[in-house]
């Protein structure tokens, strides 16, 4: 099946951070075309396996329901030559690409997503726990009335180490003074959680490209995001009691 790839280079997406993000254009199979922010296994924040986490990050977003921009492996092809902020021109093969999110701003305090609604907030929190993301309190951007996360490459390392304990909540900054007390948009969530299935599971796992993560990992990964579905609801709504 034929992979969207990338067709035009826009630039270093950043002038900080771990990613090495850069801004592309995407050509789909279909001709069609959209602005991305691609990474790269050569500069990318745990390479391949980082990759691998950013995308699943993003096909269980969908799962769910919580704001993550959509994202895919496409092409790098021999032109355009990119050469990214901290010098590294990528080789040719697999990138990550998520679809750029416009207008945007980033949240980098509580207040700035007070009048976002709760059922979205909820959802990302919910999110954030699911996949044990490290590195919360930033990587969140808003638009009109929309907020999305962001930046997943941290996700899954209790997977990728063997853990077999139940995850720890993870606590967001930007989100926490909104949603202690709002149990039912919480437990809601939690329920959201719970709806998605093992199979809805497989096929997005089974969707990481081999380049990026193996066989072994692939199979850890699944049974963790199983068990963590289950846990990441009871402490949830152990935490936000019915009313």
């Amino acid at each position: 099946m034929p992979r969207a790839y990338i067709s035009a280079d826009r630039g270093n997406a950043s002038t900080g951070g771990a990613s090495n993000a850069q801004r592309v254009q995407v050509t789909r199979p279909d001709g069609s075309t959209y602005e991305a922010h691609a990474k790269f296994a050569e500069a990318a924040e745990n390479g391949r396996r980082g990759l691998a986490a950013e995308f699943i990050a993003s096909r269980l977003a969908e799962l769910l329901g919580a704001n993550v921009p959509r994202a895919e492996a496409v092409e790098l092809r021999d032109e355009p030559v990119i050469k990214l902020r901290n010098g590294v021109t990528p080789a040719p093969g697999l990138a990550f690409a998520s679809e750029t999110i416009t207008p945007w701003i980033d949240v980098n305090a509580a207040d700035a997503i007070t009048d976002v609604p709760l059922d979205q907030l909820a959802l990302l929190s919910v999110h954030e726990s699911w996949t044990e993301v490290s590195d919360r309190g930033h990587n969140m951007i808003r638009s009109h009335s929309q907020v999305y996360a962001i930046d997943f490459a941290s996700a899954f390392n209790p997977a990728w180490s063997g853990a077999t304990g139940a995850p720890n909540l993870v606590d967001d900054g930007l989100l926490r003074d909104r949603l202690i007390v709002e149990h039912n948009a919480m437990r809601t969530a939690a329920d959201r959680l719970c709806g998605v299935t093992d199979a809805a599971i497989d096929g997005a796992v089974n969707d990481i490209p081999a380049d990026w993560l193996d066989a072994a990992a692939i199979t850890a990964l699944r049974a963790r995001l199983k068990a963590n579905r289950e846990s990441v609801a009871d402490q949830i709504r152990a935490g936000h009691p019915e009313a």
